[in-house]
């Protein structure tokens, strides 16, 4: 079965989570998470379009995803999931070091450059939007 998951606010509006979504829409959401690469849910978790139960969802697959890539690696997987979070808040943050990208590239299994472009991508977005509010003067 096909399932298309965009991560948009859709009938949200610009606000997107402004709406409680059904169970059947948030697990049905989770279920379409689960055919997605780490850099598509990366680029949905830092849409600022991305509704807040959307991110929350795509958040939990994230980490159910590196839970099961360092379940390998031996314990202190707990140590990851908080790293991770923190990690996650500072990329979408835009606070993130070299470093600490790096780290989570690691953890998620994913290149540290397709993390940075995610970030330079996002960023970008919201730049832009910021210097249009900015009147010189």
């Amino acid at each position: 079965m096909n399932m298309t998951v965009n991560f948009t606010g859709g009938s949200t509006g610009p606000l997107g989570g402004a709406d409680t979504p059904s169970q059947s829409q948030i697990d049905g959401f989770k279920q379409g998470l689960q055919g997605k690469s780490n850099e598509d849910l990366m680029k949905g978790l830092l849409d600022p379009n991305t509704a807040q139960w959307q991110k929350d969802a795509i958040m939990q697959e994230l980490q159910n995803r590196a839970d099961k890539a360092g379940g390998s690696q031996g314990a202190g997987s707990g140590g990851g999931e908080d790293d991770i979070q923190k990690l996650l808040k500072k990329l979408m943050d835009g606070t993130i070091s070299d470093e600490e990208l790096k780290k989570l590239a690691g953890l998620m299994g994913m290149k540290p450059e397709d993390l940075q472009a995610i970030k330079g991508a996002v960023q970008g977005q919201g730049v832009g939007e910021q210097d249009g509010d900015i009147s010189g003067g």
